[in-house]
């Protein structure tokens, strides 16, 4: 068991090291900041792709027709950007 808590100490005290090291925070802040937003905007795309299948299946469930589908989801397109925000409300 003291085997284990000497591994331990050995790779925290390694880990506070380069935590010390300047050029280890630099290129760990450009993988995160080039990562991160690749990251997101495929969790996005897929988050609206399942949404897009839920809404599809759901209108398949109702009995709707092709072309009733069709129909809702070229209205739904053209009421949202293509970032998926709202447009603002005619007055």
């Amino acid at each position: 068991m003291s085997n284990f808590w000497e591994l331990i100490h050995n790779v925290m005290s390694g880990f506070w090291e380069l935590l010390h090291n300047g050029s280890f925070i630099f290129w760990g802040a450009i993988v995160l900041i080039s990562t991160v937003p690749v990251i997101a905007r495929y969790w996005h795309l897929n988050q609206k792709l399942k949404h897009d299948t839920e809404l599809k299946q759901g209108m398949i469930a109702r009995g709707m027709s092709a072309d009733e589908i069709e129909r809702v989801l070229s209205s739904k397109s053209t009421e949202q950007t293509d970032c998926g925000d709202h447009k603002p409300p005619k007055k």
